[in-house]
């Protein structure tokens, strides 16, 4: 756990001279899964644009594996990407392998057939949808296109996973299944993993820091859990909104 995967050290981040993100600094590293919690507008996706090296600092350093990722389409290819999960129709094209597949797009070179066919069926029983691999996408559940969709960001087994909202539109038992999913990977693979979520009482029990932002950021090693057994008096932070939700939904 030594090893850092992407640093941020007092960065800052601007759109149009507009301060989005201010002095951020956090640390991941292989095996750990940062949650990232916050209010719509307080620069969650920005962070997440800026370690993927879309968006460069106006100040501080960045780096991914020791490099800056604006500059490095190694490491950029180094990172797994989930977007917030689009609505797909019963009439998409494309089958669960197909999907897959694309995320080996400029990722490998010189892969054989045999290399890619393996590799992708080994995504493919990570995430539980083997079985399914055939299965035009548009068929299966908002849960299966999710984890399929996840499927497709691990195939090139990435050393750093940023998700982005992952359980956005699901129902709680499918949420609480994905994590679970997230939580597997992240202890068999050691891949570093970064997850925005509105899902506050999901992902402070699966993450092993918590990272509050709001312009700028408050970064928790304690796990939450232990937090709320103090009734909140460790908590200090502007995020006291964060205690309430859980504590509501504790009783």
């Amino acid at each position: 756990m030594s090893e850092v995967l992407v640093s941020l050290d007092r960065v800052w981040v601007a759109y149009n001279s507009r301060v989005v993100l201010e002095d951020v600094s956090l640390k991941l590293r292989p095996g750990e899964l940062i949650g990232v919690v916050g209010p719509n507008g307080a620069g969650k996706t920005t962070l997440m644009k800026t370690i993927i090296g879309l968006l460069r600092p106006v100040r501080g350093e960045v780096r991914v594996l020791g490099q800056d990722p604006a500059h490095s389409p190694r490491v950029r290819r180094a990172i797994g990407y989930l977007p917030q999960r689009p609505s797909l129709s019963s009439r998409f094209p494309l089958s669960v392998k197909d999907v897959i597949s694309m995320g080996l797009l400029g990722k490998t070179a010189l892969v054989s057939g045999g290399s890619h066919r393996a590799m992708v069926q080994d995504a493919a029983e990570a995430v539980g949808l083997l079985p399914e691999i055939h299965t035009p996408i548009g068929e299966l559940s908002g849960g299966q296109q999710q984890r399929a969709l996840l499927a497709r960001a691990l195939v090139s087994k990435p050393a750093v996973l940023l998700l982005d909202e992952p359980t956005a539109g699901l129902d709680p038992p499918t949420q609480a299944q994905f994590y679970r999913l997230l939580k597997t990977i992240q202890s068999s693979s050691g891949v570093g993993i970064l997850a925005v979520s509105h899902d506050i009482a999901a992902i402070t029990y699966v993450a092993n820091v918590v990272v509050c932002v709001n312009r700028t950021a408050h970064v928790h090693e304690r796990p939450f859990s232990e937090l709320f057994q103090n009734d909140g008096r460790d908590y200090r932070c502007e995020y006291e909104a964060i205690v309430e939700h859980r504590g509501r939904h504790a009783g």
